[in-house]
């Protein structure tokens, strides 16, 4: 921050603030007026262009009086009169401007009550007309207004009288923009070999820009099997969720072109709807299950998909595996953009990337870019189960989905790629973000009710990202490895193609393990922050180590941590995993610290010799610091210098001393010595004996 001298720049600043008015008086008027013309609706006759053969494509369509609607209001969840079950969409862009596409959505619906104007999700797209078509009655209403707010992402319909309860097929034709901002239906330039740059196409619609696409009901719990029908030239690859069913020839007057039909997909939102259209070199490799996995790659970079290609089957067969669960779809296609809105997105057979989270270089990628490539697509296909197979019922519980696919992710490469060491990676990248910034007094619980999906970039951030891990971490430690794949695998059969939510999962596991699952969590994931643990008495009993230790909420602000009274209710269910060294042995043991009943326990540890250390939160294996007495640091020290206490717990060791050193619960001084006794000095040990022989 620059400081400026007040004084000498008041006449300036004067100026500016006459000239700013002036400005911003001439910017009101404009405004004004625009928004007066903006406000009128007038009728427009408008022409379809010929597509492919329905009756709404056949006549020449009159558009509804469009009201624009210029106030954002609360929002609400689309009422539940409209039930959708199946999804005809047809996509046709215009591929002389790259700009604007037309398309039809022909939705399968179940009316539950008597309702005259109908409420769906859309926003930017021009409705041309709508039409019901009553499935028992065989009757065809069509809309007298349409009306489509933009700013409350909404679209009434209201027809001439209304529709009564039972089934039937809601028809709209719309035109559409073609986006530049990576939300619906976007496009993205790329080079060909030669050098030329084109535009490829495609679509990005979680958690809720499925709306900018297409007339639809966009949220998660409307779910619906998807027919996708586009219009590709003939030099170009279109792709979408399933395999292509059928391709045919557009009119005569357009052989360059053919309309690719795909398979009905399963049952599931409108967010992991997927479609694709560009140009591409094509990877093909095929699991131990006869599942076909491609990757697409730019022109002229086919060898750098080979890596992913790879992994992507290697995870797909572990996680077929973990969850004894086949991967539902017969194919998994792999496409990176040159730009993307996010590091990738887990669309259920269509998984997108960034380049660069995708594309490695054998030659020139980095090892810590190669190894991301590997996270990132172990991240997308978990997904595919826990996401995409079964799906939360609203965005409140989008830290878990994520949340459990970052655990998920290093559990998978630490099984595909032993040698990656990622555990260590997951301390470092999950666990120790996720207690600095959980530390502090304007953190949120790690769950936060999500009324307006517009919220969630706010609300979803590294405290939900790292925080969700490391719990679902704690919890998989807690219960060991059969018991959570048993209650995962409970969950995810009792769930198939439906909609959960997060205590869903939680009494899944319980029943499966007959521990306190729904208890234990809810301290976590409903009150904001961690436990700072202290080690309050220590004792040696014979063959057996007993300590007593206390609870309370840390908080890294010392302003805030010199007052207790604001945190004592603060109180959580702990896995308590303790670690002990002999030499080169180390076993762990493992306890529940029950806040509920009392703020302090005592354990008895048994076979831990006078000799032996103990620590607690062994391998951080749960979220919260450990406050030692020095005596115990001392006793860390001999370990952390011939390495065989392990890299993670000597790691976790010092960010707990050092966040404890900020936040006034330790002396400086006993930072810098432990620091120094137990790593700096032997550093500076083996760093003189080679200069000594230079």
């Amino acid at each position: 921050m620059v400081e400026l001298d007040i004084a000498s720049t008041t006449s300036k600043q004067q100026r500016r603030l006459k000239l700013l008015f002036v400005n911003l008086s001439s910017v009101i008027v404009i405004v004004y007026i625009y928004c007066r013309k903006s406000i009128r609706t007038d009728q427009v006759r408008m022409v379809v262009p010929a597509a492919e053969e329905s009756d709404a494509c056949r006549v020449i369509l009159k558009a509804k009086t469009r009201k624009l609607v210029r106030k954002r209001l609360d929002f609400e969840r689309l009422p539940r009169t409209l039930l959708p079950s199946h999804y005809e969409i047809y996509i046709e862009p215009d591929y002389t401007t790259c700009e604007t596409y037309k398309g039809i959505t022909a939705l399968t619906i179940t009316v539950t009550d008597v309702v005259k104007v109908l409420k769906l999700s859309a926003v930017g797209l021009e409705i041309l007309e709508v039409t019901y078509e009553d499935e028992a009655k065989k009757q065809v209403l069509r809309s007298v207004e349409i009306t489509v707010d933009d700013e409350n992402e909404l679209m009434t319909v209201e027809f001439e009288r209304g529709l009564l309860p039972g089934n039937g097929t809601l028809s709209i034709l719309f035109l559409g923009r073609i986006q530049d901002n990576m939300k619906g239906f976007f496009r993205t330039k790329y080079s060909t070999v030669e050098g030329e740059e084109r535009y490829a196409f495609g679509t990005h619609f979680e958690p809720n820009y499925a709306r900018h696409a297409f007339p639809c009901l966009d949220e998660p719990d409307f779910k619906a099997t998807f027919d996708v029908s586009l219009v590709v030239p003939k030099n170009r690859t279109g792709l979408s969720n399933m395999p292509i069913v059928n391709e045919s020839p557009l009119e005569s007057n357009r052989k360059n072109y053919r309309i690719l039909k795909f398979e009905t997909t399963p049952v599931m939102p409108t967010y992991l709807l997927a479609f694709v259209i560009g140009e591409y070199d094509i990877l093909e490799a095929i699991t131990e299950g006869g599942v076909i996995i491609r990757a697409f790659t730019p022109p002229g970079k086919k060898f750098q998909g080979e890596f992913g290609l790879r992994v992507a089957v290697k995870c797909l067969e572990f996680y077929t595996n973990y969850f004894d669960i086949p991967y539902p779809l017969p194919k998994l296609d792999l496409v990176p953009f040159s730009s993307f809105s996010s590091g990738a997105m887990e669309n259920w057979g269509l998984i997108t990337f960034r380049e660069t989270a995708f594309l490695v270089d054998p030659e020139q990628s980095s090892s810590i870019s190669t190894q991301w490539t590997a996270v990132v697509i172990a991240h997308e296909i978990s997904h595919q189960w826990f996401g995409n197979l079964v799906t939360m019922a609203w965005w409140t519980d989008l830290w878990l989905n994520e949340g459990f696919a970052t655990f998920m992710q290093f559990l998978c490469v630490d099984h595909v790629f032993p040698e990656y060491k990622i555990w260590t990676q997951y301390a470092t990248d999950v666990v120790i973000p996720g207690l600095e910034l959980d530390g502090f007094h304007s953190s949120h619980p790690v769950q936060v009710e999500i009324r307006d999906p517009g919220d969630i970039a706010e609300v979803f951030d590294t405290i939900s990202y790292c925080k969700g891990a490391a719990v679902v971490g704690m919890l998989y430690r807690y219960m060991g490895e059969e018991l959570f794949r048993k209650g995962l695998r409970t969950y995810l059969n009792l769930y198939s193609y439906k909609n959960a939510k997060g205590w869903e999962l939680w009494e899944c596991l319980e029943v499966s393990s007959a521990l306190p699952i729904l208890k234990m969590m809810r301290t976590w994931t409903e009150q904001t922050g961690f436990p700072l643990v202290k080690i309050a008495d220590i004792s040696q009993r014979s063959d057996a180590r007993g300590i007593t230790l206390t609870m309370e909420r840390f908080c890294a602000n010392p302003k805030y941590s010199s007052n207790k009274i604001e945190f004592k209710d603060s109180i959580w269910v702990i896995p308590i995993h303790f670690s002990k060294g002999s030499g080169l042995l180390e076993s762990a043991t493992s306890s529940l610290m029950d806040g509920t009943e009392s703020c302090i326990v005592d354990f008895l540890i048994p076979d831990v010799s006078p000799s032996d250390w103990l620590k607690v939160n062994s391998e951080v294996s749960g979220f919260y610091r450990v406050n030692y007495p020095s005596h115990m640091l001392n006793e860390f020290i001999p370990s952390i210098r011939d390495r065989t206490m392990g890299p993670v717990d000597r790691l976790n060791l010092l960010d707990d001393l050092y966040a404890l050193v900020k936040c006034g619960e330790s002396r400086t001084v006993s930072f810098v010595a432990f620091s120094f006794f137990a790593y700096w000095k032997h550093i500076l040990m083996k760093t003189s004996s080679v200069s000594g022989k230079v």
